[in-house]
């Protein structure tokens, strides 16, 4: 197995950040690192995570799910939200919709609106269970309010 090669069972924890980056950098090919230590994934519409307080493949992973799920579902124009969303399918295997990453992932973890929530997520390897339950949670919290 070459450095960029990564096994399917995508094992992270044996990766150091740097290997992942360059896993990353398969499916975002035109991806690069700036002089501020942000990774730019498209300069045109500004997306990128800033490289400064990753400092595990799991912050790195979180961070990607944070920065990038509302990119994969709104915001640009339909080719370069599927291109995203692709990404952030092609990184831990999965097939997640432009609904599931608007309505679950963006909604409950996007822009770091809840870091423990997207590290169980994270942990959970990328299981929607953990945010459906989140919401149904929240919603009935929200239910029995209106009713007190």
């Amino acid at each position: 197995m070459t450095e960029f090669e990564y096994p399917l069972q995508h094992n992270y924890e044996k990766l150091d950040v740097v290997k992942f980056i360059k896993f990353v950098g398969k499916y975002f090919n035109d991806m690069f690192i700036n002089y501020n230590y942000e990774l730019i994934f498209d300069p045109k519409w500004n997306i990128y995570i800033d490289l400064k307080a990753i400092e595990t493949v799991e912050d790195l992973k979180c961070s990607l799910l944070s920065n990038l799920s509302r990119h994969s579902c709104k915001g640009l124009p339909e080719k370069r939200q599927k291109y995203i969303r692709d990404g952030l399918n092609y990184l831990p295997q999965t097939n997640f919709t432009k609904e599931e990453c608007y309505d679950l992932i963006y909604y409950y973890l996007g822009l770091g609106y809840n870091p423990e929530l997207n590290r169980q997520f994270v942990r959970s390897n990328y299981d929607l269970s953990i945010l459906i339950n989140f919401r149904n949670e929240k919603e009935k919290k929200i239910r029995e309010e209106s009713y007190a």
